[in-house]
Formats: structure tokens, sequence, C-alpha cells
């Protein structure tokens, strides 16, 4: 948003050196992104007379210009003191008040080359010309290299940039600061919010309120709202106008904030949506009426049909493949609302007859139509942050005055007024204590009323306490914080004091959930498994190839790319797809597990809003190249056992059941119902565990020795979280150190679960302590230690009992895996 600092103090008292505006705006209301010294740029240009104007003798296209500049500047002069310049313009002409560039000047269109142009006195075709007429393209105003500019105003010998306002400052602020202040979005409101933060005095635009309503038509025009969802408010009014060029002053004013003048009537419309932050346009009534079907026509918001075909300004044909708002007669289309006029009815040379039309438009909507067709236009840039429906009818009133004023129309007192404008902002109570607890600072109830009524806030103090009301185009005052915010924004954040808060220095407090999952990736982490972090969004291809159906799954309207267009509806498809890589890049066994959230339309919303329920998952893949070893589901399984064995779930506990026929939810569908099976932690079921469809292997290239599991998080921790207290061993417990040699290819995880499925058959409780390994490089064996700890719910054990465990252990280590007790 570029802020020229004199169109901005014509709204507000100010005087404070740049720097210090700067600054100000830069900690209190937005980043400031630049600022230009437009008054540096102009310094040299001054006004001039041309007195006479002749051919130049040795050059067809040349004219040789004698210029009355006023006498004010060192050149060389003839005998009368005028300056010769030699000019190819062809509409230079004698009495004319032009722009000269004396020698010594630097060309503004030049000023930020590597390389700027400054210009001297030099011989043309044997006449000397001291500088040079400067055109608008020369002054960097406008692109027109028709002929030099022309000025309507002035006297010779006058500073240029101080008779057209061109000693100023545009200061430049980063339009992402104003994504939630529509307001600051016009020149009025920015004024506003300096006001504020420098404790100026705001001059009001006047007229300018929240309005009221009038009639809905008139002998000229109706108006009629079609599409009450998006088109919130409609106003109009039909005036006769004279269309021309605006004058040089209000052109020049237009392009310092880089609007291009055209003429007169749509450089009012501009100009009052740089204003007030409210565009307006402005349609030829006549060719509107001639697109009617009647003698009175209809101003139209309506929604567009499909394959509708619209014509914007400059030629741009748009077939309207979506439903987006448009302003139309009742026969056809002639706008895109609230982004782009059309074609048919442009205001051109002819135009004897306008209708000003000021809307309100739904921002969601505004936003979705310009991404959609690729249109992004000033008027679309403050619909789609939500401008307030309350100021229409007095931006409508304004804009008819400044047609008065500038184009020439005698006005009119029927203004068209339809649409339904929202509720005032509701008034907030709070004291002065709340909000200086939260900011640390000491600021009087006073003090703060005068800092919000600067900005307009309606506030009421009785005490230490306020009551305050936001200005209609303050939608983001909601809650006593807010006002929080705005006093420590308007008063200055680099004002407060420096002192850490009092606040207790107790632990945040950790949701039992999170916690869960914390434990969930030790658990897997700690027997080999690696986490994986994937996206939640998944192409269409992949739901396909793990057979899940499309209809179950949330589709993204603006994707990340057209591979992401999708919400998973399951962890599992993700890591399935992860497994081929990993297999071409050498990698034999793995297991990878990932924690997270998916989405299904199967689960209802879950609030209001009708938003969908985020599912927590846990989804586990292991695969191996290698046909050999135990079979993929039973090494699946016991990465599961192990998890929930860490989280105190016993393997009497836990129930695997066979599926006996085909499961529907999207969660199962990976999974072969043949050779898997549902998991259960007493009565709640948890998810499932198994191999993989032939259909899935082949589709994504699995190795043949490939199972996993997905179980529900949220499901897991209710059942932990529900478990009993166990008492710890009422008899004394016997610890026995035990040490194997095993072949170097054999995991910790193979002798862990080989240990605990044995101990799992006895009738004594057990803890398989943490264990050690040693291995030296080149060795094909390695040595691992475990602490087993038994005990007996009843009685003592005997040491007899204990050999014969750890026996029994040795020797099915030794059968299953070829290993020997050190």
């Amino acid at each position: 948003m570029k802020i020229s600092l004199n169109w901005a103090k014509q709204y507000v008292d100010l005087d404070m050196p740049i720097d210090d505006l700067v600054t100000r705006i830069g900690s209190r209301l937005g980043e400031v992104e630049s600022v230009q010294d437009l008054g540096t740029k102009y310094k040299d240009v001054v006004i001039a007379r041309v007195v006479s104007c002749e051919k130049h003798p040795d050059a067809d296209k040349l004219s040789v210009c004698l210029l009355d500049d006023g006498g004010k500047r060192d050149v060389e002069r003839n005998s009368d003191g005028l300056v010769t310049v030699v000019c190819g313009a062809p509409n230079v002409a004698e009495g004319q008040l032009v722009a000269w560039l004396p020698p010594g000047a630097t060309v503004p269109s030049s000023v930020n080359d590597e390389q700027p142009f400054v210009l001297d006195a030099r011989d043309l075709r044997g006449v000397k010309s001291n500088g040079m007429i400067a055109s608008a393209t020369e002054l960097d105003l406008w692109d027109d290299h028709s002929g030099i500019l022309v000025l309507d105003q002035g006297e010779a010998g006058d500073s240029f940039a101080e008779k057209f306002g061109l000693d100023d400052h545009i200061i430049d602020i980063e339009n992402k600061m104003f994504t939630h202040r529509p307001d600051c979005f016009g020149l009025h409101g920015v004024a506003r919010e300096i006001a504020g933060i420098t404790g100026s005095e705001l001059k009001r635009i006047e007229g300018l309120k929240a309005d009221s309503q009038v009639a809905q038509e008139n002998d000229d025009l109706s108006i009629v709202i079609k599409a009450a969802d998006d088109v919130s408010r409609l106003t109009a009014a039909v005036i006769d106008v004279s269309v021309g060029e605006s004058t040089l002053q209000r052109k020049i004013e237009l392009s310092k904030v880089g609007l291009k003048p055209i003429n007169n009537v749509v450089d009012v419309t501009n100009y009052i949506m740089y204003t007030t932050g409210q565009p307006i346009h402005a349609f030829d009534y006549d060719k509107f009426k001639a697109l009617s079907g009647g003698a009175k026509p209809q101003l139209i918001a309506r929604r567009s049909t499909k394959d509708e075909q619209l014509t914007l300004l400059g030629d741009k044909q748009i077939t309207m493949d979506r439903e987006a708002t448009v302003i139309a007669t009742d026969k056809q289309a002639v706008a895109l609302g609230g982004i782009m006029g059309g074609k048919e009815t442009e205001v051109d040379e002819s135009t004897k007859r306008i209708i000003i039309e000021c809307a309100n438009f739904n921002m969601y909507d505004i936003r979705r139509t310009s991404m959609h067709y690729g249109l992004f236009t000033d008027a679309s840039n403050r619909f789609n942050k939500g401008q307030s429906p309350q100021q229409n009818l007095e931006v409508l009133r304004r804009s008819v005055d400044q047609m008065m004023d500038d184009a020439g129309s005698t006005g009119t007192d029927s203004l068209l007024d339809t649409g339904a404008p929202r509720d005032h902002n509701q008034a907030i109570t709070v004291s002065a204590e709340f909000i200086n607890a939260r900011l640390g600072a000491d600021i009087d109830a006073q003090e703060m009323r005068a800092m919000l009524v600067r900005t307009e806030f309606d506030v009421q103090v009785d005490g230490q306490n306020l009551t305050i009301t936001a200005p209609y185009w303050r939608t983001d005052i909601a809650i006593a914080e807010d006002i929080v915010e705005e006093i420590g924004r308007i008063y200055g954040y680099d004002n407060l004091q420096q002192a850490l808060p009092r606040r207790s220095i107790a632990p945040t407090s950790i949701k039992g959930l999170f916690k869960t999952k914390q434990r969930i990736r030790q658990s897997l982490s700690s027997i080999g498994a690696n986490e994986a972090l994937t996206y939640s969004f998944i192409p269409s291809k992949l739901l396909g190839a793990a057979g899940q159906d499309e209809q179950y799954t949330y589709k993204i309207s603006n994707a990340l790319s057209p591979q992401l267009q999708h919400y998973r509806q399951s962890l599992t498809p993700n890591l399935l797809d992860k497994v081929n890589q990993n297999i071409r890049a050498n990698h034999s066994e793995f297991a990878l597990f990932e924690v997270g959230q998916t989405h299904s339309k199967a689960h209802e919303a879950v609030d209001t809003d009708d938003l969908p329920q985020e599912i927590q998952t846990t989804a586990l893949v292991y695969a191996r190249k290698d046909a050999k070893g135990p079979a993929a589901y039973y090494v699946a399984k016991r990465y599961l056992e192990s998890l929930l064995k860490d989280f105190g779930i016993d393997e009497q506990d836990v129930e695997l059941k066979a599926i006996e026929q085909e499961l529907t939810p999207q969660i199962a569908q990976p999974f072969d119902h043949t050779r898997s099976a549902l998991v259960f932690a007493g009565e709640s079921m948890l998810g499932i565990v198994g191999e993989y469809k032939q259909s899935v292997e082949s589709a994504l290239k699995l190795p043949r020795q490939s199972a996993g599991f997905e179980i529900d998080t949220t499901g897991l921790h209710n059942v932990v979280s529900k478990s009993k207290f166990k008492a710890l061993p009422e008899y004394p417990v016997s610890t026995q150190d035990l040490t194997l040699k095993l072949p170097v290819k054999v995991k910790y995880i193979d002798i862990s679960l080989e240990i605990r499925m044995l101990l799992q058959d006895t009738e004594y409780r057990y803890e398989l302590g943490s264990a050690s390994s040693y291995y030296r490089q080149g060795d094909e064996t390695k040595n691992i230690s475990f602490g087993i700890t038994l005990w007996h719910d009843e009685r003592t054990l005997k040491t007899e009992e204990v050999s014969k465990v750890i026996e029994d252990i040795v020797a099915r280590a030794a059968r299953e895996l070829s290993a020997e007790q050190v």
C-alpha cells in the first residue's frame, strides 16, 4: 500500500520529521518496505512558458522554442532573457506552460538507473539547446510518448514539484500487514492510524459514516440482489457526465501511488477507492440500457450460469466454467463482480450518462474467483480483505459529489440501495487494570480513552473501567484482549517497561495423548523401527493402489500440487509408497512407522463449522527382500506386541481375531483379510495387523515379505488410561544375568521376542531389563547380555525353578537363533 504523505495530510494534522514518522509506522502499524523522496527526484524541474515556437531551420521535426523561466536559473539567455530549447514534440506550441529540465538536471525517469541521465547544453543541428521540455514519460509520471506534458496551472519560474504536490514522500507499507485490516487499504484509514500513533488530530471525511438504507429504484434504474450469500449490499446512482481528461493535479495525484490516469470518470472511481478503501465501478448507462430488455434497466447482482461468456476490460474473454458473482442486466452479464468491469459497458469519450455501482461482495468468493481466472486487480485486492457493507451508501454519495467536481455532473438526489448491512460492533467492557496487567504498563483510563478516540473508537469511562465500541470498519475487535493489543500498539510496545512478567515457573502440563505419541515413538524406535514423516495429502493414484475408495476422501480445491490433492484416509498407503524406494536403495530389511492424523468422510464432523474429524493413528510397515526367515506377518505382530507390552498391556490382555467377513473401513483396505487379524485390547478394538493384498503388492512393487499394522492412537491412549493398577511383587524377586553368543545378523528384537514368547507361557511374572551388546569388528558373532527378573504372585521362587527357566531360554535361543550361553 503506497501512501502519499501530502495526500494523507489532507486528513491528519501532521508535523513530524519523516524519519520519525516512518519509525512509528514500522513499529506500530505495518512494515515499511521503502520510502521515496519525490521532492529530491523533481527538485530540478521548473515551470516555464513557451514565449515563441518556430520550426528548426535545419530539421523538419524539430522546433526552436524560447522559454520564460522567470529568470531564476543560471543558464545562457538571449537579449530578452529567454532560454533557447530545441524540442521534437509535435504538440509544443506558443503560450503553453511546460515542465522544463535545465542543463545539469537529472531526467526523473532515469533517477533509479545505474547511470542517471544528466542534461547539458548542446548543439542540435546548429542550434544550442539548453536542457529539454519534458513529457509525462520522461517525468516518470505515466506512460505517454505522444508529446510534451502541457501544464494547466502555475507561473513561469515556479517549482514544478511544489505546484503539483510532488514535494512529497511515498511510503510503501507491506500489504500483508493489513490482511485483517480492510480499512487500511484506503488512504483515509491509514491516515486515521497515523493520527492514533502520533497523537495528531484526524480530519474525518465529511459524511463518511455508517449509513442507512434508501430506495431500490427510481425512474432510470432498479437494482436487485439475486445472490444474497455473496452480495450483502448493492447501491447505485445514475448521473450525467462530460467525459474528458482529468486535471493534471488529479492525474499526478493518482500516478504517485501507482494508478494510471484514464479519464475523469474512471479517475474519480480510482480516487474514491484509494481514499476510502471501497472499490466502485462506473458503467456507461446508455450501453447498459441497450443490453437490457426494457425501458428501465435492472442492475442485477447474481451468480453466473455455466459456460456464460464475458468480455472484460482490456478485451480479456472468459468462459464461466465455475460459479462466480457477476453484475448483469436482465439479459446478460456485464462485469465480474468485485473484480473487473466489462468491455461492452466501458466508459469512453462518447459516454454521456453513467451508473455508479458501489457494492459489497463475499471476500471468500472474490478470492476463489480471482485465483481461478488469474485476475488480480486493485478492486479484488480490497474486496478479498472483507470490506464493510456499512460504508457503501456514504461512499456512493461521496462519489457523486466528486463527479460533480471532476466530470461536470449535476449530481442527483436519487440514490439506490438494497441489501442487509450487518449490525454494529458490540460494546466491550474492560478495566484499565486488566489492560495494564497484560501490557506491564501503568496507563491511566483517560489516557487509554484518548488513544482509542483518535482512531474513532467510542469510549465511555467510569472510574478505571472502559466501555468501548469499535467503529464499523474494525471487524477484528471482538474481545477484551483485542483492546489490550490495540492499546499496546498505539502506545508503542517499545515504550513498555522492560521487565519480566510475574508468572508461575511451574512446567506446562503435557496432554495425555501427546505423551502417548511420545511413548509410541520411543517404543518402536527402541526395537529398530524407523520413523517416517509423510505428507498429509496423497494423489488419487496412491489411493487406488492401496485399494481405498476416493468417495470417502476429502479433496483439496487449491492443492499444493496435482500430486497432493486428497487428505489421506490412513497412514499405511504413504508408508507402503516408501518401501520400494528403500528396497532400491539396497535396504534389504527394515520397518517404517508413522504417528499422525488422518481424515475420512466416513467419520462425522465434530463441530458447528462442519470440519472433518482428525483421526489419530499409528501405522507400521515391515518389509524384507530375502524370502528366507520368519513370515512377515509374525514379525509385524512382534513389533505390535512389543509396543503394547511397553504400554503395560500384557499379551494375555491382547486378542487377535480372525476377519470373518470383508471389512468396509478404509483403514483395512490395503490388508489381505484372509491373512490379517483384528487387534483387541479387552473390549476395545485398536486396529488391524496383517499382510497386504496381492493387488497392493503388485501396484506398489512390494517384496513378498511385507506386513504391518495400523491402530487407533486415541484408542490405545484410552485403554492405557483405563488400565488397572498392578501392585508391586509381594514375594521376593529373582534377577539373573544372561549372556548369549549370537550370529552377527541376529537383531536384538529377534532374541528379545523369543525370550518374551517363552516367558509368556510360564506361570511366572517377568521383566526383561535393558540389554548390552559386545561386538568386535570382523567377528561373525556378537554377545548380548540381558537382565531377567522373575517372581510369582503367590509364593517365593526356588533356585531350581529360576535355573530351569534360564536353561529353557538358552535351549530356545540355540534352536531358533543358533545361540549359545557364554
